[in-house]
């Protein structure tokens, strides 16, 4: 039996290393995860300690979530933006974002403001950037 689960298993990861997959372990995948989340939270601790120490941040039990599940904003992009979010919650007004793509730095933002009065506006192309032109060059 382990003959056969062996063939479909190694059959599955050459169809699959065309595209770039490969079969991983649940078990292997929970581990990534768990270390991906410990690095998020001692860098976030770093940088909060070190590089944004003249503002503290207010203390969101939420927030780790949203950090480890960013998908095209940097970790470094997001620590930037709680930074100055956290600078401007002091200032009237609601919050935008423009280009929100699949929404995991909205849903990081709307977990920040939610105990406050502000409102979160999205705002997305759905077409991307433009290339760049002369006058943006």
């Amino acid at each position: 039996m382990n003959n056969i689960k062996k063939f479909f298993v190694d059959f599955l990861n050459r169809k699959l290393s065309k595209k770039g997959w490969a079969l991983v372990r649940s078990h292997e995948m929970e581990y990534a995860h768990f270390k991906y989340n410990e690095a998020v939270n001692e860098i976030y601790s770093l940088v909060g300690s070190t590089i944004f120490s003249d503002i503290k941040l207010s203390k969101n039990p939420n927030r780790m979530f949203f950090l480890s599940r960013l998908y095209g904003t940097q970790l470094s992009e997001a620590m930037y933006i709680l930074y100055y979010l956290q600078k401007a919650m002091r200032i009237d007004g609601d919050v935008c974002e423009f280009g929100c793509a699949n929404g995991a730095t909205s849903a990081l933002l709307a977990n920040e403001i939610k105990s406050s009065d502000k409102s979160l506006w999205l705002y997305d192309s759905f077409q991307g950037l433009s290339g760049p032109t002369k006058e943006t060059s």
